[in-house]
């Protein structure tokens, strides 16, 4: 008769817990519709993610920036040209980049490509991506650029140094934004 009992309960509750647990998968899809903004927040990726670095009087470093963090980054410093190193071929840093060229041209900002990957990040491709980076702000003068990868930790530092390396910025540790947090 006991063992009844539970089984009733069990066959009463199991539908019940069917139906909620269908309303949070609901719930967590939906939130995963923008998990290309959500995720920088995310643990541990918000603890591990580098903030803004001015490098150069010109040269500003960091993480990919979302509208509002470009838009006030653009007022902070007179960015004029973002340089991103996502890597396009990745298909959620391609749906970052496709973003982010929507961004650029509505606040006005010049966005330039240059992908690298981050497994081999001493390789052949980054080697002539960081030559072509290079070069490209070897032209543009003295505009200010932000030169971005996603968590603004790895792409970002081998293109530091090696603008260090081409003489176009100098040995000087860089800064971090003030008062910016990590934009």
């Amino acid at each position: 008769m006991k063992i009844m009992n539970i089984i009733k309960k069990i066959i009463y509750f199991i539908p019940r817990l069917m139906l909620l647990a269908i309303f949070f998968v609901y719930v967590i899809f939906s939130i995963l519709t923008y998990f290309d903004y959500f995720e920088r927040y995310l643990y541990p990726l918000h603890f591990i993610q580098g903030k803004v670095q001015v490098i150069s009087q010109n040269i500003l470093i960091g993480p990919y920036p979302h509208f509002d963090e470009l838009k006030k980054l653009q007022k902070e410093t007179g960015i004029e040209v973002v340089i991103s190193l996502l890597n396009t071929d990745l298909p959620p840093e391609e749906a970052l980049y496709r973003r982010e060229q929507k961004i650029a041209k509505k606040i006005g900002v010049e966005l330039e490509s240059f992908p690298l990957t981050y497994l081999k990040i001493n390789g052949k491709h980054n080697s002539e991506m960081a030559d072509a980076v290079a070069e490209y702000v070897r032209s543009i003068g003295d505009r200010t650029i932000y030169i971005h990868c996603y968590l603004g930790r790895h792409r970002v530092i081998f293109i530091r140094d090696q603008l260090r390396k081409k003489g176009l910025i100098d040995m000087v540790p860089a800064l971090e934004m003030q008062d910016s947090g990590k934009l």
